[in-house]
């Protein structure tokens, strides 16, 4: 009766468990053929599709997007009324928490554009006054 370890039932054992040179083939063509279309996709498709897939990509884009224009909206001015701080944190606090909590990205797009736009409406509103 031949020992079996349990690294070699999982397959980081010996050299005895090698994938067959077809598995190897067909993963990497499916790799390449992501590749390849993920390279040729547009930004709308990006933003719209393969946010999921895209994700830790769009989490940097947001976190700084969102956050600097948070703290801009609130250094130009928020800080002064307690109505436009309330307007402009609680709308950026919201995203995010969404992305510290692991939400879909459906989620988190919305709520960052939502305050983004807010932000934006604050800092020219508080440039021009």
């Amino acid at each position: 009766m031949t020992k079996i370890s349990f690294l070699e039932i999982i397959g980081h054992g010996s050299a005895k468990h090698i994938q067959p040179p077809l598995y190897k083939y067909v993963t990497n063509t499916m790799i390449m053929e992501n590749i390849e279309k993920q390279g040729q996709a547009s930004a709308e498709v990006i933003f719209a599709n393969n946010t999921e897939f895209n994700r830790f990509g769009l989490i940097c884009a947001v976190i700084l997007i969102v956050g600097c224009s948070g703290g801009l909206a609130v250094g130009l001015g928020g800080v002064q009324y307690l109505g436009t701080l309330i307007a402009a944190v609680i709308p950026t606090m919201i995203t995010l928490s969404l992305l510290i909590a692991v939400a879909p990205m459906k989620y988190i797009m919305i709520s960052g554009i939502t305050a983004t736009i807010i932000n934006f409406l604050m800092i020219a509103y508080f440039l021009i006054a």
